[in-house]
């Protein structure tokens, strides 16, 4: 299968780079090191992936993939929790780089910003945030399309964590919009010059991005939409009950309904996203969400309030009037 494929490659590769063969110093040597890091890459042993990434970008850097390699390890090593050795590299890229690779730097401070997050504190909380509005443009101009909307759903996850609503809405709409560019998206990718199983991941994670923005989008519209039908508040005629059924309850029926159709469009953009080529999970997620509105909205309607004279024994609901 493929695992064994790669594992055989990198076996392989690993010939190459070992001294004792003499051919460590070849060009084939060289290159094998970037693959043998973006092999460990692809099936996520991530941290063999950081050590080669490393390996290589210290033996070559100013190898074209050294900086991407270079980043990698730094995302690898956060992910992982290295912290301090992440740190260190992350340093080193910006000694060895300075502002030459912003594009592979704005991922770095994806991660950086990652870090700070994932600690659940309000300092951490605002250090990303900080981190993530000082590279803004950097993200915007130069970084990759899967790093700047992973940028952009987690400055809307913070802001939306901070109760910063209005500037949590308008992260949540860029994201969304970016479902309508993802050709552009692809060409984006393409530049990076990756292997095509790294520009495959990276598709996801752009992907899976804009997916959660949708999600948010029709899970909010969900929440707008009125559960309980109304009490019935009226005497016991048959022009009461009609009115009350008529009136009340089938305004409620109609503006539900609406609501419900407005949220199932919304979940429908989820299933649809990329011509129909979604993330699996969220698809999962928006098509039980649409199928739990309507029966939610069954149970509903089924379990309203009627007249209390409906409950004595022997009385016959659904005749005009009822009897005994």
């Amino acid at each position: 299968d493929g695992a064994n494929m790669t594992a055989k490659a990198i076996a392989v590769r690993q010939q190459l780079v070992d001294p004792d063969n003499r051919l460590h110093g070849s060009e084939q040597a060289r290159e094998a090191l970037y693959a043998i890091g973006a092999a460990y890459h692809t099936i996520a042993a991530d941290g063999l992936a950081a050590e080669w990434y490393l390996r290589f970008a210290r033996s070559h850097p100013a190898a074209p993939q050294a900086p991407v390699a270079a980043s990698n390890a730094v995302v690898l090593l956060l992910a992982t929790g290295e912290v301090e050795p992440a740190l260190k590299a992350a340093r080193s890229f910006r000694h060895t780089y300075g502002t030459t690779q912003p594009r592979w730097d704005a991922q770095i401070q994806l991660a950086l910003a990652q870090h700070h997050a994932s600690s659940g504190s309000s300092t951490g909380t605002a250090h990303a945030i900080a981190l993530l509005e000082r590279s803004r443009v950097a993200f915007a101009e130069h970084a990759t399309g899967d790093v700047r909307l992973q940028a952009q759903l987690l400055l809307a996850q913070l802001y939306d964590d901070a109760e910063r609503g209005d500037e949590a809405a308008t992260a949540w709409l860029m994201l969304r919009q970016a479902a309508s560019d993802l050709d552009t998206l692809r060409k984006d990718l393409a530049a990076t010059g990756e292997p095509r199983r790294q520009r495959a991941r990276r598709l996801r994670s752009a992907k899976e991005a804009i997916s959660v923005a949708l999600l948010q989008h029709a899970d909010r519209l969900r929440s707008q939409v009125v559960v309980a039908p109304p009490s019935y508040a009226r005497a016991h005629s048959p022009s009461d009950v009609a009115a009350y059924v008529n009136e009340e309850i089938g305004s409620w029926l109609a503006g539900r309904t609406q609501a419900i159709e407005a949220a199932a469009a919304a979940y429908h953009a989820v299933v649809e996203l990329d011509g129909g080529r979604p993330s699996p999970a969220h698809a999962l997620v928006a098509g039980a969400a649409v199928g739990g509105m309507w029966a939610e909205l069954v149970t509903a309607a089924a379990t309203a309030s009627h007249p209390p004279t409906w409950e004595l024994p022997g009385v016959i609901a659904t005749s005009d009037p009822p009897v005994a």
